[in-house]
């Protein structure tokens, strides 16, 4: 009975289906097909996995291709027109490389009609009205020629097509989610949760602190996916530190993070999050009000965009200034660190007396070639495309020992530009980074070898002569094992800043620091 009501439905809806395949197959390959533009492709079998990739996106279109055909009307009023915004962005993803994310939604949302226009160009028009005819075709053949019936059994089929791209963005981490059309509701939902986390009272930890220097700058640098292990103030065997050897840096080893991945990693270390209360991450101000109360002009420089569990962080300094925010993780062409410099040098240069940097780097994270200049490969073979296995594995590391070289070029630039001053630099890393550990790779894993960042410091001469003691408890404590909930009263009694919240206990320069901390 069941065989004989399938054919049934497969005869008479024979036409429906095949419009519905042909639809989603041509404007899948016109419009989807764009978001694999710009991805590095190195051999045949990375082809092969971008093909299977944009089959499974290309799944999830038909889905809603699929949706949207049901009815004439509903699919006569958004199928030419999610169309021509599908295109419109996948037009620069492909002139430009970008990422469709909430940077770029709020971008469209303050843009104005005269703005939007500077944005046009012929090649752009062209393509839209492409589209634009080929999507009122389909509409004119859907309303002339094609009849739906069976809407039970039509639902189930779509339920059925997109299980499929949706397992697999669950298994793959937003591996569907990152591409057009899927990304578009993704960063709409991110824009908005962002927005809410901005307008969000958070608890005020600021009051009663006090600074007792009068002149400092203090710079906090915050790393990207660095393993303590790779470096060679460690004791690694590649020497990937050859700048930073020569710049008396203090390092340690032992450092624990509690998160593998940048968006919990982050508000755990600017605030007074710990392990045992993950809550002020989420409710209470950050460090930076702190540095504020205490007259510091504060600055963000990010290579990366702000997710939004720390937006809000970036938000409470006086300057925030993020590098090509539309360029993400999730882009291919060079992102380097060194974008930064002239910012930075212009930060360092400012009047103010007081000055708290936070610096963010896009340092050690996928897509390793990404960035570091071609100068800084120094170890090779090194990995050329986007896919990898363990046969890769020797690729997989010297690529990664390159980034961590440049990252030693970018920490000592950072140093020079305020060795004069009465100043210390700190650099942590977010988590580390697994490199084939267990046949795994990158991160949000929670493993060892993630949760082993790399964490050094640097104090300038005139800053030692001032703060001589702190440093010696910072020498002694070096080999003891410390969570990273250090930072945030760390970060703070190396600026002489008093605070009731403060807990010296977890500081690597009080006076207690002779016991671990763990």
């Amino acid at each position: 009975m069941v065989f004989n009501y399938l054919k049934q439905f497969l005869a008479e809806q024979k036409t429906f289906l095949l419009f519905v395949f042909a639809a989603s197959l041509l404007f899948a390959g016109l419009i989807l097909f764009g978001n694999y533009y710009n991805m590095p492709c190195d051999s045949a079998k990375d082809s092969i996995l971008i093909f299977f990739h944009w089959l499974v996106l290309s799944l999830g279109y038909f889905s809603i291709v699929y949706l949207l055909a049901l009815n004439k009307y509903i699919f006569g009023l958004l199928f030419p027109t999610l169309n021509i915004i599908f295109a419109g962005l996948i037009f620069y993803v492909i002139q430009l490389d970008i990422s469709v994310n909430a940077t770029l939604i709020e971008l469209i949302v303050n843009t104005d009609f005269e703005e939007s226009l500077g944005i046009l160009s012929l090649k752009l028009i062209v393509y839209l009205c492409l589209i634009f005819s080929l999507s009122i075709l389909f509409t004119f053949y859907r309303f002339k020629k094609i009849k739906s019936n069976y809407l039970q059994l039509h639902l189930l089929l779509i339920i059925l097509f997109a299980l499929i791209p949706f397992l697999v963005n669950k298994i793959r981490h937003d591996t569907i989610a990152q591409r057009i059309p899927f990304s578009i509701y993704k960063s709409i939902i991110e824009y908005v949760d962002e927005q809410k986390l901005l307008k969000l009272k958070r608890k005020e930890i600021s009051q009663n602190s006090v600074c007792k220097e009068d002149t400092l700058t203090v710079v906090l640098v915050l790393g990207e996916a660095l393993r303590a292990d790779h470096l060679s103030l460690n004791g690694y065997k590649r020497k990937t530190n050859p700048n930073l050897e020569q710049k008396n840096v203090l390092s340690y080893t032992k450092i624990f993070s509690e998160w593998t991945h940048t968006n919990k990693s982050i508000p755990h270390l600017l605030t007074r999050a710990d392990s045992s209360n993950h809550a002020p991450a989420y409710n209470e101000q950050s460090v930076v009000s702190i540095f504020k109360k205490c007259n510091f002009k504060t600055f963000w420089l990010g290579n990366q965009e702000t997710g939004n569990s720390f937006s809000f962080i970036a938000n409470e300094c006086d300057i925030s200034f993020i590098n090509r925010p539309l360029h993400t993780v999730y882009n291919f062409t060079k992102k380097l660190d060194g974008e930064l410099l002239p910012k930075y040098e212009e930060y360092t240069k400012q009047s103010n007396a007081l000055k708290f940097i936070i610096v963010h780097l896009i340092g050690s994270h996928w897509y390793y070639p990404a960035h570091y200049p071609s100068e800084f490969e120094i170890f090779k073979p090194s990995i050329k495309g986007k896919t990898f296995s363990q046969d890769d594995s020797s690729k997989l590391v010297n690529a990664y020992d390159n980034t961590v070289i440049y990252t030693d070029y970018i920490v000592n630039q950072l140093i020079t530009k305020i060795e004069t001053q009465n100043s210390c630099l700190l650099f942590i890393s977010d988590h580390g980074e697994l490199l084939g550990e267990n046949n795994k790779w990158l991160h949000a894993q929670d493993t060892k070898y993630e949760k082993n960042p790399a964490f050094f410091m640097w104090f300038s001469e005139k800053f030692k002569q001032k703060n001589s003691e702190k440093i010696k408890n910072a020498e002694l404590s070096k080999n003891n094992h410390w969570r990273t909930d250090f930072l945030f009263h760390s970060l703070l009694d190396i600026s002489s800043i008093e605070n009731p919240v403060i807990n010296q206990n977890l500081s690597i320069f009080g006076n207690k620091n002779s016991e671990k901390n763990n």
